[in-house]
């Protein structure tokens, strides 16, 4: 056997950092392993699952629901908790972003069949904004252009940009229809980045 190599199976116990003994250190156990901090097991895998001791911050993604109903061919701003929407924003048209992320997608489905392009523009505000202008392309942090046709037929509308807002930032979204979109369901997929926190 060829110097620092190893064959077949071997057996050694927790695993300690030599500056810190006790307190930190990879606990063995029967059919477990626990990540040790400060003396308490922090992330415990076992055959049954996984357990955390504490917060766990990460990536994430959230989805929001949204439901209006709107017969006109104006652009309009999308509802959050409400079903009123909007072609001049109001509060009820954005919400306040808990941290930074990005709008990765969103799902959009209309009773009103579409003949051609339909445009998804993304909003952001900073404080001391109480409404998206709606007129200014200033305020339009990512567009997407999808062209839907058939009544019913969900179209999904992907956003590129990897940081669209931050936190506390007013954040809403307008699309812009072809054709009269009627009853209107759109669900956005929304990833915030809760590791700085």
């Amino acid at each position: 056997m060829a110097y620092n190599t190893r064959t077949g199976a071997s057996g050694y116990g927790d695993i300690e950092f030599e500056g810190d003994p006790g307190d930190t250190k990879i606990d063995f156990g029967d059919d477990s392993i626990a990540l040790v901090t400060g003396g308490t097991a922090r992330l415990t895998t076992t055959n049954t699952g996984v357990v955390v001791t504490g917060s766990i911050r990460a990536k994430s993604l959230q989805a929001t629901v949204h439901n209006f109903n709107n017969g006109g061919t104006t652009a309009y701003f999308i509802p959050f908790m409400s079903t009123v929407e909007a072609v001049t924003p109001t509060y009820l048209d954005h919400m306040v972003t808990p941290a930074h992320g990005r709008l990765v997608k969103a799902l959009v489905r209309m009773t009103g069949a579409q003949s051609g392009a339909v445009t998804l523009d993304l909003y952001r505000g900073a404080n001391g904004t109480a409404n998206f202008s709606g007129v200014s392309a200033a305020d339009i942090i990512e567009r997407s252009t999808v062209t839907m046709g058939s009544a019913n037929t969900t179209a999904t509308f992907a956003l590129t940009g990897s940081e669209h807002f931050g936190v506390g930032n007013i954040t809403g979204i307008q699309i812009n229809p072809d054709a009269a979109a009627n009853d209107v369901n759109v669900t956005c997929i929304w990833e915030y980045n809760y590791i700085d926190l």
